[in-house]
C-alpha cells in the first residue's frame, strides 16, 4: 500500500443472503424518511410511528381503515386496499397490495391486492398473487429455518422466513407456502396443499404436475402485463430473462 493511502475502518451491515435484507428494512426507511416528511397523511387510517417511521412517497392511494405500523415505507404510486395491516415493510413503486403484510420487501409492480398474509419475505417485480394467498413464517418446531440456495439447504438462522419470489412469478388464488420457500422467476404455482419449498425458474407448478413453461407464451404474458402499467419489455430484459431460461 503506498505511504499517501490512508486506511479506515468502516462500520457496515453485509448482506450474504437475501433473508439479510429484512433486518435493514428499519434502516432503509429512516434513510428515505427526508425525502418525504411533508407529504400529506391521508384521512381515515391509523398510524403507529413507535418502532419506526411511516414514509408515504408521491401519488400514494391508502384505502380508510388501514393500519400502518412503522418502519413503513410507501413508495410512489402503491395501492392500499382498504382494511389492510402493514408493518415493518416496503412497498416498491406502483405495487397494488392488501390484506396483512409484515416484515416484508416488494422490489415494484406487484400485486396483493386481496386478503392473505405474507410475512418476513421478499417479492420481485411483475408478481401477482391471487385472493388468499398466505405463507408461513415460522416452523411449529420453533426451529431456525432453511432455505434452498443454488441446490443446498442453507440454514438461516432465523425463527421467522418467509417466501422468496423471483419477478414474473404468478400465484393462483388460496396458495399456501411453507416457511422457507424458494420460488424462482417466471414461474406459475397452483396448489391445494404447499407446493414444494424449492420451484426453479419458469416452471408451471400444477399440484403433482410440474413442467417447464414454454419461453415464448411467457414473454407474451410478460408484455401483457407491464403494457397495462404503461411500460415496454425491453430487450435488455428479454435477454436476461432468456439467460437465466438457459440456465
Amino acid at each position: 500500500i503506498p505511504k499517501d493511502i490512508s486506511v479506515s475502518e468502516l462500520s457496515v451491515k453485509k448482506i450474504n443472503y437475501l433473508w439479510d435484507m429484512i433486518s435493514l428494512i428499519k434502516d432503509i426507511v429512516i434513510e428515505t424518511q427526508e425525502r418525504f416528511k411533508l407529504n400529506k397523511i391521508p384521512e381515515n387510517i391509523v398510524i403507529d410511528e413507535a418502532n419506526g417511521p411511516v414514509v408515504i412517497a408521491d401519488n400514494v392511494s391508502i384505502g380508510p381503515f388501514t393500519f400502518l405500523k412503522g418502519p413503513v415505507f410507501l413508495d410512489a404510486e402503491s395501492k392500499i386496499s382498504s382494511h389492510s395491516i402493514i408493518q415493518n415493510s416496503i412497498i416498491g413503486p406502483g405495487c397494488k397490495v392488501g390484506g396483512e403484510i409484515s416484515g416484508t420487501i416488494f422490489l415494484g409492480w406487484s400485486n396483493k391486492a386481496h386478503d392473505g398474509h405474507l410475512g418476513d419475505s421478499i417479492i420481485g417485480e411483475w408478481v401477482n398473487f391471487g385472493a388468499g394467498s398466505t405463507n408461513s413464517n415460522l416452523k411449529n418446531n420453533y426451529k431456525s429455518v432453511s432455505v434452498t440456495v443454488n441446490g443446498s439447504l442453507v440454514n438461516t438462522n432465523s425463527l421467522f422466513i418467509g417466501l422468496f419470489i423471483g419477478d414474473h412469478s404468478k400465484v393462483a388464488i388460496g396458495t399456501q407456502f411453507n416457511a422457507g420457500t424458494n420460488v424462482g422467476v417466471g414461474c406459475s404455482v397452483i396448489a391445494n396443499a404447499f407446493p414444494e419449498r424449492y420451484i426453479p425458474s419458469f416452471t408451471f407448478y400444477n399440484n403433482d404436475q410440474i413442467k417447464k413453461i414454454n419461453f415464448v407464451k411467457f414473454l407474451e404474458t410478460a408484455k401483457v402485463v407491464k403494457e397495462r402499467r404503461n411500460q415496454n419489455l425491453s430487450e435488455f430484459e428479454i435477454n436476461l430473462l432468456k439467460k437465466i431460461y438457459e440456465k
